[in-house]
């Protein structure tokens, strides 16, 4: 039941008993029943069946109160946590930029060295910058614009590449927090299919549900999607098993007909 409804009910549910008391009293019960003794015994009636009812009411109503706050309380840590990574990615940015500039006035006949030091910071920055974007998170409601959110960063680095998605589930099916996390799985999904696959022509994001389980998957027509050497790889790979594991959700990656298939299930209630 919804708030409005909760507080409707718990209004109405006195006045509801008290009248079919009455009218039941005074159609079936006068001939067994004194009008001295029915006048005693209507509070009381009216006392107990509004305490049973309205007793789950107030429950219900509570129930509704604590997953407000709730909700209010992600809405608040979203907001920090977007604050934060704005921060810190300016921060990061400045210093970087500071130490950039400072390595390039360096003089040294080591060219060797500097080229080698230039490549490191380099890498440091473009690590620096995943590592702000997967802090930072989209203020989404539906997931229309979490999978527009995601569309566009595959298309900044490879516009070439066909997106198709088919997404069935209802928005009821999750939390915030499940938005939250799925949609970062689907990010680091994509960075990978950006950074490791090659020859990559298609990607396809569909969800659906199949016996009362949902399903979300990730396919891409890549000829690689990661390498089996590499330590960040298989760490990154972790990081989104583990994300859907805390969630209740199985992650599994696979090479099917040419294509990788990432896809994530829920597990049954």
């Amino acid at each position: 039941m919804s708030y409005q409804q909760i507080k409707w009910a718990i209004v109405i549910a006195p006045a509801l008993i008290i009248g079919i008391w009455e009218y039941v009293r005074h159609e079936w019960l006068l001939t067994f029943l004194s009008m001295n003794a029915g006048n005693w015994l209507s509070p009381v009636i009216v006392l107990a069946v509004t305490f049973l009812v309205n007793q789950r009411l107030f429950l219900l109503l509570e129930k509704n109160q604590v997953e407000l706050e709730e909700e209010k309380t992600k809405q608040t840590i979203l907001r920090e946590r977007q604050a934060i990574s704005r921060e810190l990615h300016d921060s990061i940015s400045q210093s970087l930029f500071l130490l950039s500039v400072k390595t390039q006035t360096i003089q040294t006949e080591e060219k060797e060295k500097l080229d080698k030091i230039n490549r490191i910071l380099d890498d440091i920055h473009a690590n620096v910058r995943d590592s702000i974007n997967q802090l930072r998170t989209p203020d989404f409601r539906q997931w229309r614009d979490a999978l527009n959110d995601l569309k566009e960063l595959l298309w900044r680095e490879l516009p070439h590449v066909d997106w198709e998605q088919q997404w069935t589930l209802d928005e009821q099916e999750f939390s915030l927090e499940e938005k939250i996390q799925l949609y970062s799985i689907l990010r680091e999904a994509c960075m990978n299919i950006i950074k490791h696959a090659r020859q990559v022509t298609l990607v396809n994001v569909t969800s659906f549900k199949d016996k009362q389980v949902n399903y979300i998957k990730v396919v891409d027509d890549g000829v690689e999607w990661r390498s089996p050497h590499s330590p960040n790889e298989r760490y990154g790979l972790e990081i989104m098993k583990e994300r859907a594991l805390h969630l209740g959700w199985e992650l599994q990656l696979q090479r099917k007909d040419e294509r990788t298939v990432l896809q994530l299930k829920q597990k049954e209630q």
